[in-house]
């Protein structure tokens, strides 16, 4: 693995986490209307899922630098899996990796008011597990 490939794919994530938590602050500290707050959560929505498709990119690439593993048909909950048996995440960032990413699933694969509503609430822990595993990756 190169070191400029990984380098760029942290730089990414980097700034799709400061973007996430951007939105996520805005929802929270700033009183809008409905038809503001259901853009913004929506682009909040969005932007989580760009985040955690890159992150977990990251890790795939993150493996196999620092601990020379490939993942095998690389997927989400696979790259995962492999973190938890490296111990470079825990138990339980496992069982909380794995709601994110099914949470961004529903997300991106249906649309419900409710289910949107719900995820919404949510994207502030998921931003909390991927900021603290991010910074844990050293280059």
């Amino acid at each position: 693995m190169e070191i400029d490939s990984i380098k760029k794919r942290y730089n990414s994530v980097n700034n799709a986490l400061a973007q996430l938590n951007e939105n996520i602050q805005i929802i929270k500290n700033d009183p809008v209307g409905k038809t503001h707050y259901q853009w913004m959560r929506n682009s909040e929505i969005q932007c989580f899922e760009y985040t955690i498709d890159t992150f977990w990119k990251l890790l795939k690439e993150y493996l196999l630098y620092a601990y020379k593993v490939s993942v095998e048909v690389p997927t989400p909950k696979k790259v995962f899996r492999v973190c938890l048996n490296v111990k470079f995440v825990t138990d339980q960032e496992f069982v909380d990796l794995l709601k994110a990413i099914d949470a961004r699933n529903v997300t991106s694969h249906t649309y419900h008011e409710d289910l949107a509503e719900e995820i919404s609430h949510q994207i502030p822990a998921f931003y909390e597990l991927m900021h603290t595993i991010f910074k844990r990756i050293s280059l």
